[in-house]
């Protein structure tokens, strides 16, 4: 936390990972749901 510059930079990268995790989920549960309707 010292380190001012450095920590710019870090909720930027934490955020864009949440949503990329965000877009995966979505991706996944879109084709995982005909599956769950269909049985």
């Amino acid at each position: 936390m010292v380190n001012m510059r450095g920590q710019g930079n870090t909720p930027t990268i934490i955020a864009a990972t949440k949503t990329k995790a965000a877009q995966n989920t979505k991706a996944l549960i879109e084709r995982v749901k005909p599956i769950w309707i269909a049985s």
